[in-house]
C-alpha cells in the first residue's frame, strides 16, 4: 500500500477516535473515580474492609462489613476529588447513629487514597465526636451497579 496513502488512513481513524470519545477513555478512567473500589478505612488505630461505589451522576454509596452510605462525590482537579457520605449502621452491628464522612481523594490510575475527619452522632443526631479516617482502595470495575441502579 502507498506509503502516503497510509499515512492519511492512520489521521483520519486518530481523528475519527478523537471526535468520538474513543481515544480519551483510558485516559478518563485513569482520571475519573467512577466505578467500584474495594479498600480498607483506618481509623482510631482500627481499620475495616469497605467497598465504595462512584456513580457518573456524582452519587457515592459505601459498604462495610456493619454499616452501608450514601453521599455525593466532586471532581476537585486532576486526579482529585472529594466525597461526602452519611453512613449508617446495620441492623445487629451492635452499633447506633450515624457518621459523617468527609473525605479529600488522589487518584493514581487503578489506586485511590483519600483522608478526611469523619463527625459521630448517636441515635438522637447529637454529635459525639470526631475521628481522623484514612482510606487505601484498588478498582473493580469501571462501571457503578449497587446503589446506582
Amino acid at each position: 500500500m502507498n506509503t502516503k496513502y497510509s499515512a492519511v488512513i492512520a489521521g483520519a481513524l486518530l481523528a475519527f477516535a478523537a471526535s468520538t470519545g474513543v481515544a480519551g477513555a483510558e485516559t478518563e478512567c485513569s482520571t475519573s473515580p467512577v466505578g467500584v473500589w474495594s479498600g480498607t478505612v483506618k481509623f482510631n488505630d482500627q481499620s475495616s474492609p469497605m467497598d465504595v461505589s462512584f456513580g457518573k451522576d456524582g452519587a457515592v454509596c459505601l459498604e462495610t462489613p456493619v454499616s452501608v452510605g450514601r453521599g455525593e462525590w466532586v471532581k476537585t482537579g486532576p486526579r482529585k476529588f472529594t466525597y461526602t457520605i452519611k453512613e449508617t449502621f446495620k441492623d445487629g452491628s451492635g452499633m447506633s447513629g450515624w457518621v459523617s464522612i468527609d473525605q479529600d481523594a488522589i487518584q493514581n490510575g487503578p489506586k485511590f487514597t483519600s483522608s478526611g475527619v469523619s463527625k459521630i452522632y448517636d441515635a438522637a443526631g447529637n454529635q459525639v465526636g470526631t475521628t481522623a479516617a484514612t482510606t487505601e482502595a484498588t478498582r473493580k470495575s469501571v462501571s457503578a451497579p449497587g446503589c446506582h441502579k
